[in-house]
């Protein structure tokens, strides 16, 4: 920190640069009309920017921008603050001459916008900037970073001004705070954020934009959409943005340009139901999966006992039946003959209707689609599994019966303890049920 010189005698103005940052400071100060006030306790109002600048307290940064990112700090020596958290050097630091304390201030290269115009990802990192900085400096996590000392009132502050050249970029700042290990995750905002005055801005949008997402399809009118949006938004300002946050809930207009962004947006891109939308994801990934020949590498690793040669010559028409089936451009009783022998089958049900010889998970993993296309493309028709699984359980109550542990028979029938247990379950019950209707009469 330091204070501004004079050039030496006979030097070239024109050469010559502003030392510190008092020379910038009302670039970076960007209110038009800002408030202002005489002391803390008494109140603000709006005045032009050359009344406010003979008023100790003014208005940092208009309600849409932030250019000024101010950190309270209520201790003593604000000054010595961010050289002992390693910190780049403030823009500068206003400190109250009597007990030392002080806004700190960084100033920023690029204002960050908070309008419903704004770009979400600089928003976002000024949130875990500000909390960084209200951590690493000793921040007051009340201060709401409205009101903040005119550093240009000497009768009542004593402003300690930066170099000029302290004007920072957002990923500056961040460096900087990840380098001292205070730059909180991204992503959770109500858990990284808590302290920052921005962070409240960025929870809400998170919270309004999921919620809007699964009920936009069900309006027909976009001022009744408008509503509830704003609804929805500021009810969950005042309770969870405010429980949550230490510097309190978001302001009516602020609530309000972020519920006009969400329900805007939604309107323009979302035009239909959850569910409906859900669906059309999972039909562009059905087309994708056979659009790579999903099927064919599903049949050879789910089913290599299958004969591979009629896997591959009947990989084509699976492919577009795949395709037909996902899309939604067959319905009802079709059936679709494939050039393999023994492959046909209904649409609705799987592609390929054997059964598998590993799990849905295993094939999944190995082929790198979801376990439901596995399910959908390859699986067991129902009756044939119902009438393989009624068989091993009879023959596990046979065996069972003959004295032989749940060992042996898992081995003698190839399958786990575990499935001779769940089968010995199923029996019981079964006998139980038919011993409690007893013999049923027409």
């Amino acid at each position: 920190m330091g204070s501004s010189s004079e050039a030496p005698a006979g030097a070239d103005a024109r050469v010559s640069e502003p030392e510190t940052f008092a020379n910038e400071w009302e670039r970076h100060w960007l209110p038009r009309a800002p408030l202002a006030g005489r002391a803390k306790a008494s109140g603000y109002y709006r005045t032009t920017r050359e009344r406010a600048l003979t008023l100790p307290y003014i208005e940092a940064n208009p309600a849409v921008l932030r250019s000024l990112v101010v950190t309270d700090h209520d201790g003593g020596d604000a000054d010595l603050q961010a050289e002992l958290a390693g910190l780049p050097a403030p823009s500068y630091v206003a400190l109250n001459p009597a007990t030392r304390a002080g806004h700190i201030v960084y100033a920023l290269h690029t204002p960050v916008v908070l309008t419903d115009a704004a770009r979400r990802a600089p928003v976002n990192l000024l949130a875990r900037i500000e909390h960084g900085l209200v951590s690493s400096l000793g921040g007051d996590v009340a201060y709401g970073g409205r009101i903040t000392k005119n550093p240009q009132h000497v009768q009542d502050h004593l402003a300690l001004w930066g170099p000029s050249t302290a004007v920072y970029g957002l990923r500056d700042l961040a460096a900087a705070l990840d380098r001292i290990g205070a730059l909180p995750g991204a992503g959770k905002p109500r858990e990284h954020v808590t302290t920052s005055a921005v962070g409240r801005n960025v929870a809400l949008f998170d919270d309004v934009r999921r919620w809007s997402y699964r009920r936009r399809g069900d309006y027909t009118s976009p001022s009744e959409w408008d509503r509830d949006v704003f609804a929805w938004a500021w009810q969950h300002n005042e309770t969870v943005i405010a429980e949550n946050f230490t510097r309190g809930p978001l302001s009516a207009g602020e609530v309000q340009h972020l519920a006009r962004s969400v329900s805007r947006w939604t309107w323009r891109k979302i035009l239909r139901t959850f569910a409906e939308e859900q669906a059309e994801r999972g039909r562009r990934g059905g087309l994708r999966t056979a659009a790579r020949g999903g099927v064919r590498n599903l049949a050879q690793h789910a089913v290599p006992s299958v004969d591979r040669g009629a896997v591959v010559g009947a990989a084509a028409p699976v492919r577009k039946v795949v395709a037909r089936i996902v899309s939604g451009e067959e319905r009802g009783d079709v059936r679709v003959e494939y050039v393999a022998p023994g492959l046909s089958v209904e649409l609705g049900r799987a592609v390929v209707p054997v059964q598998r010889s590993r799990t849905a998970r295993e094939a999944a993993e190995r082929v790198g689609v979801s376990e439901r296309t596995v399910r959908r493309v390859i699986a067991e028709p129902r009756a044939a599994f119902e009438g393989r699984t009624a068989e091993r359980r009879a023959r596990v109550v046979e065996l069972r019966a003959a004295g032989l542990s749940q060992q042996d028979v898992a081995g003698q029938l190839g399958v786990s303890v575990r499935t001779v247990q769940g089968d010995e379950r199923a029996a019981r019950l079964a006998r139980a049920v038919d011993n409690r209707l007893g013999p049923r009469t027409i």
